[in-house]
């Protein structure tokens, strides 16, 4: 025998129609929060953000923070002298912050042959 779905409870997801301004994710770190404020409502405002889309804008604030956080390493890492010569080969120290995470095990040094 069918049955009719059930009915959503109001305050689910289910229930949300999808013309709604979605929530900033939680799992979102501060500049990524600050990121989807800046452009969740601009974009529903204009019709082009939906609940469909939460994932997408999500994503794009992870990787704007991890884009920030890099970039401001970098800016730092260039004021400082980080550069050693040994018999004509360089150990560039690779910032932390440029790392994978998986790469936690590799040495923190590359090495690059300076021109003669």
């Amino acid at each position: 025998m069918l049955r009719r779905k059930p009915i959503p409870k109001s305050g689910t997801l289910a229930a949300t129609p999808l013309s709604a301004l979605p929530r900033c994710p939680n799992h979102l770190n501060d500049v990524a929060r600050k990121e989807w404020r800046r452009l969740a409502t601009p974009l529903h405002d204009a019709g082009i953000f939906t609940l469909a889309d939460r994932a997408a804008l999500a994503a794009y604030c992870v990787a704007y923070a991890r884009w920030a956080r890099a970039s401001t390493g970098m800016a730092v890492a260039a004021t400082a002298s980080t550069i050693t010569a040994i018999t004509r080969i360089v150990l560039a120290p690779v910032s932390p912050s440029l790392r994978d995470d998986d790469s936690a095990d590799k040495p923190a040094v590359r090495v690059v042959h300076s021109p003669d």
